[in-house]
């Protein structure tokens, strides 16, 4: 029994050391959380450099954004989680990385919002992106990085993995998109498409083809609905912050 409870002692003494060693998440120089104007419906993002500022956003835009997901991956929340909007101003060092940032959002969040979370995998709806049965009609390239750009009626890469559009589709179809294309390179595409309408998944609009057409004609390249597993962020606590 005295060996049991030295290993149990020792165990514990252990788990201690590690998570004090664990990196401390970066935050924000200085910020600034305030409810937003409930008579406001927009919210916008601007993010100059060094500072970050969001005026009316909810908290789900805010975790959506912090942890890079989809609505379907995140389960749970408060019941003022789509309705009550924030205004949020920030600065952090001009040279901070996009995954930097982010963290910072996600510390943010926890310090102000009380968010508790854990991650789950969920078998949910999603899409399998693959090559259509006439083949691919992309262009290969050798650019390492590239450029995009994109908007309610395009994707553009000059300079893409199957991965990074596969990230990309899920970002418009508020569903996780996996690539199952077989497709290694990296690859120019130049997507035009009607505003993306999340409830239907084929056929066109006056305005244009659906993502899927555009997908299926201007690349090669389909979208099939099936189920898989899914990494989701649970919420398992939330309060709102004092205005400050």
């Amino acid at each position: 029994m005295k060996l049991l409870r030295l290993i149990f002692a020792l165990m514990a003494v252990t788990l201690t050391l590690l998570r004090s060693q664990e990196p401390k998440r970066p935050e924000f120089d200085v910020a600034s959380v305030k409810p937003g104007d409930p008579s406001s419906h927009g919210q916008m993002v601007r993010s100059p450099p060094g500072r970050y500022e969001a005026h009316n956003l909810t908290l789900l835009s805010l975790v959506l954004g912090a942890y890079k997901l989809n609505p379907a991956q995140l389960i749970g929340g408060p019941s003022w989680l789509t309705s009550a909007g924030w205004d949020i101003e920030a600065t952090f060092p001009v040279n901070s990385t996009n995954e930097q940032k982010s963290q910072m959002m996600q510390s943010l969040l926890a310090e102000r919002f009380g968010l508790v979370t854990h991650r789950e995998t969920r078998n949910l709806p999603i899409y399998s992106l693959t090559v259509g049965k006439d083949g691919s009609k992309l262009k290969e390239t050798t650019d390492p990085a590239g450029s995009m750009s994109a908007g309610p009626r395009m994707i553009r890469y000059t300079s893409v993995s199957m991965d990074e559009l596969a990230g990309q589709l899920s970002s418009y179809l508020e569903r996780q998109v996996k690539d199952n294309t077989g497709l290694k390179g990296r690859y120019v595409i130049d997507l035009k498409f009607a505003p993306v309408d999340t409830s239907a998944a084929s056929g066109a609009t006056e305005s244009g083809p659906t993502i899927f057409t555009a997908l299926q004609e201007q690349a090669g390249l389909q979208l099939t609905s099936t189920r898989g597993p899914v990494e989701v962020l649970v919420i398992d606590k939330a309060e709102k912050p004092s205005a400050n």
